[in-house]
């Protein structure tokens, strides 16, 4: 069983991460949170979409270091570039 949510939740979150939505959505994150202070534009991100991703995959990965540490290494680019989000996120 837990093979099996290893697997199901890998797929999911290089799925995510790969989605053209999701990076279109991050990448307006990140340019707002370094744009902080220029007047405002018109931002096409949901907040709580891509906050629900984001803590969905959290979640994944953080199951998947408990249950079988030996398969994160091959998600570390994921997990970097989720992180990346996160704090993106805080900044703003």
């Amino acid at each position: 069983m837990m093979m099996n949510n290893t697997k199901n939740f890998t797929a999911h979150i290089l799925s995510l991460i790969q989605d053209r939505g999701f990076q279109f959505e991050t990448a307006q994150i990140q340019a707002k949170a370094l744009l902080y202070g220029i007047p405002e534009y018109n931002w096409t991100y949901i907040a709580r979409q891509v906050i629900r991703n984001i803590s969905i995959a959290t979640f994944e990965l953080e199951t998947i270091s408990r249950n079988n540490p030996t398969v994160i290494d091959s998600l570390s680019e994921a997990a970097r570039k989720l992180a990346l989000v996160w704090e993106s996120l805080a900044q703003l």
